[in-house]
Formats: structure tokens, sequence, C-alpha cells
């Protein structure tokens, strides 16, 4: 049984063995409030989440406000779980990683570990970019195995692109000014 790659019946099994451990059962469920900001896809899977929780009889409130009230009230710490989403500024990993740096404004659950700290700091001041790869992917690693968020899904984006335009790169903004196209003969 390993992740999403085992089998669900069993993996349904251990979180139910891991839920009753914590102290929660059909006598004293556990209730999680679940906040989302506005929007009929944060809705979807804020419903999603719900119905899966459900079977391990975790009792959930789905709470939705417009998204600067949703993002003050995750800055104060005022949630069990809530949805926040990045879209990177510039194409680096580095974009994704600060956002769980200690004392990060956006760092919303407060996640805070001096190894992660010190990687992300190392990295920083290494040149040699296969070097500056592996300490930000060690750096992730150790976030992931600390449960620092729980990744959803990952936005995307789908261009049809005539073989014949030269000067379109691919980028993390989606951005393809016109000036760099061309149409080649």
């Amino acid at each position: 049984m390993d992740g999403v790659d085992g089998n669900y019946q069993e993996r349904l099994a251990r979180a139910k063995q891991l839920i009753e451990e914590a102290g929660y059962g059909p006598d004293n469920p556990l209730h999680l409030q679940l906040r989302y900001n506005t929007s009929d896809e944060h809705k979807k899977i804020a419903i999603a989440l719900a119905a899966m929780w459900k079977p391990l009889g975790v009792d959930v409130e789905m709470t939705n406000a417009e998204a600067t009230v949703h993002y003050q009230t995750i800055q104060q710490g005022d949630f069990d779980i809530a949805r926040a989403g990045w879209i990177a500024d510039y194409n680096d990993a580095e974009n994704f990683l600060t956002l769980l740096r200690s004392g990060v404004g956006n760092n919303y659950g407060g996640y805070a570990n001096p190894e992660y700290d010190a990687l992300l700091a190392q990295a920083a001041t290494v040149r040699d970019l296969d070097e500056r790869e592996a300490l930000l992917e060690k750096a992730e690693n150790v976030a992931l195995d600390d449960y620092a968020l729980v990744p959803l899904l990952y936005y995307v984006t789908r261009n049809l692109v005539n073989p014949d335009i030269s000067g379109w790169q691919d980028n993390a903004e989606d951005d393809h000014p016109s000036r760099w196209v061309t149409f080649t003969e």
C-alpha cells in the first residue's frame, strides 16, 4: 500500500485506522472547516474533497468568501483547511518553494522547518545550475515529507501552435508577446 498508487480499500482502511488512533470516530467525528474563494471551479473541488472525506466520517463545513476576504482570513490563520493557489511570476522552482519559507507572508499554514530554510538559502548562493536544482529538489522533498501542503491540482494551458511560427516559447506565465512571434515560409 503506497500512496495514491495503492489499493483504494486498503488506503481507506488505513485512513480510518489513523483517524481512530487520533481519537475520532462515530462518537467523536472529526469536524473540519474548508475555506475556499469564490469560483465555480473552487466550489466543485471543495465538494469533491468533502465527498472523499465522508467515508472516513469527516464532517466538512465549506466556507466560501470573495478572494480578498478569503486570503485575509487565511493570512490570519483562521482555517482548518484552505484553498490557495499560486501562478508563477517567473520560470523557476524557487518561485513556488519560497512560499513555504519560514515567516513568508504567503506561507498561510505557518510551515517552518530549519532544514528547508537552509536548503533554500544555500540554493540562492549556488551558481552551478545542477547543484542548485538538486538543493531545490531536496528542499521540495523535505516539505512534502512534512506534509507542509497538499498539492491538489496544477493549472495548465493548451496552445495549438502552427509549426510555421517561430519565436513562440512556452513559459510559466503563458505569456507570448507578438513582437517575438513570426511566420516562417
